[in-house]
């Protein structure tokens, strides 16, 4: 089973270039990177798409668009489409963000979990849902759902 866990970028960035997972300084991109149990983490950045947490970036000052949403979803769908589901916490991030990640799992034909409210709601329920993907993963079946809080 490959997990994706994604969450959106943060306002706060470092002046000078470093990996995502230190440029961004949102308590909450790190509080979901620690959660992670083992599924791939990116960040989804505005201005360069999908990115790894350890991939180094140039600190940049954009946010999502609903352009910049159309734009990027089908080039995140290349990389979604290695994965059998994505789980994108949202924590407060703008609708955009869950736009984009909406529309590129639909175009890769990748099960999608969304969770989290405010900044940082619902957090400890990302190693829960890992856990449980892992365990009873057992059909190939193709789907967007929601999880509300």
């Amino acid at each position: 089973m490959k997990i994706a866990l994604i969450t959106a970028c943060g306002a706060k960035k470092l002046s000078y270039p470093a990996p995502a997972i230190k440029l961004y300084r949102s308590p909450r991109i790190k509080a979901v990177y620690n959660r992670s149990e083992g599924a791939d983490f990116y960040i989804l950045s505005a201005k360069y798409g999908l990115v790894p947490a350890h991939q180094v970036l140039e600190p940049y000052d954009e946010v999502m668009t609903f352009q910049k949403a159309v734009k990027l979803a089908p080039v995140i769908a290349e990389t979604i489409k290695n994965y059998d589901t994505a789980i994108f916490y949202r924590g407060g991030a703008r609708r955009e963000y869950l736009d984009c990640v909406v529309q590129a799992c639909r175009l890769a034909k990748v099960s999608l979990i969304v969770i989290g409210y405010g900044q940082i709601g619902d957090i400890n329920k990302i190693p829960q849902i890992i856990k449980q993907l892992k365990k009873h993963y057992n059909f190939k079946s193709k789907f967007c759902i929601k999880l509300n809080r």
